[in-house]
């Protein structure tokens, strides 16, 4: 009887053990999990998303040809000097709205819309436009399971006008622009960023060495106001950081028009994100395309944005254009976090 109960003692002792080294491998696992550091992750999606924008071309008829701008004198490019070419075909004004939709291999698209209007002030061109991007879901491969949605509004102001025959200049002033971003799980929010500008300008030249020959550079600089509450599941906690991000990047390129009707474009982007919470995010990218006109209401347009085919069409009827273009890989910063993604953008403009 003695031995059965020192067996049975025995066993009751081992089955103690067992549950509490069950608890301590359970305690060390929840600890783990707390200190996973969700808030970089969504924090490492925005310096990304700040990436892919300073890409992603302003217009079809800039993308059509692989986003290449710098150098291209058109009032759809983003270099502001190149918008001073607007006196050159007498008009009032210029309406346009593009709409874009960014579709990512996993959930839903990206939806985006660029307005605005061109009017002539003081021997120049100014240009009036606002951009609102919406999505709703999009997935976050880093963390399966998870996904992202953002909304983003800005105004923008440029304004270009020519010093000589040769040479133009030009500034772009941001004044005004915010961004919601929220990492979230199915029934959680894991994080929130808020981001609001404080200072965002793009001074730009644009010098004509040559008939039909263009060059052209800008220097575009940012300083984001960013705000993250990141929510622990398991701890139940949040936590919040502030701080900002500043964005300098270099543009530069070359464009030449061998005939008429006929227009090549290359350009080179090189600069950075910069957020002290963050680090660095290098921006390194090649834009080349050409366009040509087949009649003077009909324009095909192909190119490669830093490796993504590209490829446009124009129709225009007296005062109308209609532009449209198709991106293979259009946010190719993004790729880490959303997979590939596709673009279709169509775009209608009016002049008076």
């Amino acid at each position: 009887m003695i031995a059965l109960y020192a067996m049975g003692k025995k066993k009751e002792l081992r089955g103690r053990l067992q549950v509490r080294y069950i608890i301590f491998i359970l305690i060390i696992l929840v600890h783990s999990l707390l200190r996973i550091p969700i808030k970089a992750r969504a924090g490492d999606f925005g310096s990304a998303f700040k990436a892919a924008i300073a890409s992603f071309p302003p217009s079809p008829s800039i993308a059509g040809m692989g986003g290449a701008w710098a150098a291209v004198p058109r009032t759809a490019s983003d270099n502001p000097a190149s918008i001073s070419i607007f006196k050159k075909y007498k008009l009032k004004t210029i309406l346009y709205a593009d709409t874009s939709l960014i579709h990512f291999n996993q959930g839903r698209g990206v939806y985006s819309v660029n307005n605005g209007l061109l009017l002539p002030l003081v021997d120049g061109c100014l240009k009036i436009s606002s951009t609102s991007i919406d999505a709703d879901q999009f997935y976050n491969k880093k963390l399966p399971g998870s996904y992202y949605s953002l909304k983003s509004r800005d105004i923008k102001f440029s304004y270009g006008r020519k010093i000589n025959n040769s040479l133009a200049w030009g500034i772009f002033v941001k004044p005004w622009g915010k961004t919601t971003l929220d990492l979230k799980s199915p029934g959680i929010t894991l994080a929130k960023s808020r981001g609001r500008i404080k200072l965002n300008v793009r001074p730009g030249i644009l010098f004509q060495p040559a008939k039909g020959c263009y060059l052209g550079l800008t220097y575009e600089y940012a300083d984001t106001k960013n705000s993250t509450v990141s929510f622990n599941p398991f701890s139940l906690t949040k936590d919040k950081t502030t701080g900002h991000s500043f964005a300098r990047i270099w543009r530069m390129g070359a464009s030449w028009q061998p005939k008429t009707g006929t227009l090549l474009a290359l350009d080179w982007q090189v600069g950075e994100v910069d957020s002290p919470a963050r680090g660095d995010y290098d921006i390194d990218a090649f834009f080349f395309g050409i366009e040509q006109y087949l009649h003077k209401n009909l324009a095909l347009r192909m190119g490669s944005l830093d490796g993504s085919i590209t490829a446009g069409i124009r129709f225009s009827y007296r005062n109308l254009f209609l532009d449209y273009v198709y991106i293979k890989e259009s946010l190719r910063d993004l790729n880490p976090y959303c997979g590939s993604s596709k673009s279709h953008v169509i775009a209608l403009s009016v002049t008076f």
